[in-house]
């Protein structure tokens, strides 16, 4: 049995696919109950929805912490006296956040990004597991294998690193998508028009592995002409920021040119 502390985009995730793998979910807490009954609501199990921490059925095998980074070391702090087997789902929060609460904790970390309502194939998804010892760490990784065909042993150190690069790759890129997209609304465009451009770039990439590699576009030709005319047509801010990452590009491939 197992209890999921969270009703966000991650726990949303999580939540079917541990039930596909097997996994009995008997409570699903939220600090909005009607939160955790809607997740509950979508589950074979019929989990009970609470909002109260001190209602946490104490010997469940399974409590996967899925919340805000800085609520893990708050819900931590408030419980004792468990047992079973907890674990929390951050890229950056070490695993001996939860050691306050048992000696059979640790981590595991789907890195994917999560939106309640859109459903993601957890098979494919890569989950990162650390364990507070050996007997933890394989149990995770056993529940893990149950999921996805994607499983590592990460401690602290290397999931941090791998959170900062997925913020790079996912949260950076998307609000780029948004700054082209307002760009394109000024003359009735939209995102659509640069799906295939966005298509081609991800195929080359998953076929080289080497991002810097196929670098396209001005700032890698060093261009100036073609750059300062589109920052004259672009609003003061979002030409900076055109102007500051045309400059790292050119940076890395041309070292011994001027700066914008």
């Amino acid at each position: 049995m197992a209890v999921i502390i969270g009703s966000g985009n991650v726990a949303s995730a999580l939540a079917p696919a541990l039930e596909s793998a097997g996994v009995n979910i008997s409570q699903i807490w939220s600090r909005d109950r009607s939160h955790a009954g809607r997740l509950a609501s979508g589950l074979r199990c019929n989990p009970e929805p609470i909002d109260d921490l001190s209602a946490l059925r104490p010997d469940e095998d399974l409590y996967l912490v899925a919340v805000a980074d800085d609520a893990i070391k708050e819900i931590a702090g408030s419980l004792e006296g468990f047992g079973g087997l907890w674990a929390h789902t951050s890229g950056s929060v070490s695993a001996d956040t939860l050691s306050a609460i048992t000696d059979t904790y640790g981590v595991f970390y789907p890195l994917q990004t999560f939106t309640r309502g859109i459903s993601v194939d957890m098979s494919k998804v890569p989950l990162y597991i650390e364990g507070a010892d050996q007997s933890t760490e394989k149990r995770l990784l056993g529940l893990a294998r149950r999921i996805s065909s994607h499983v590592s042993v990460a401690d602290s150190v290397r999931r941090r690193r791998l959170h900062a690069a997925a913020v790079f790759a996912c949260n950076f890129v998307n609000y780029m998508w948004s700054v082209a997209d307002d760009i394109l609304r000024e003359e009735g465009d939209d995102i659509r028009v640069l799906f295939p451009l966005i298509e081609e770039t991800m195929r080359k990439m998953e076929t080289t592995a080497d991002p810097a590699s196929v670098q396209t576009g001005p700032a890698r030709r060093n261009d100036q002409g073609v750059m300062e005319g589109h920052m004259r047509l672009l609003p003061t801010e979002t030409a900076e920021l055109y102007r500051t990452i045309s400059s790292k590009i050119i940076n890395r491939y041309h070292h011994e040119c001027d700066q914008l």
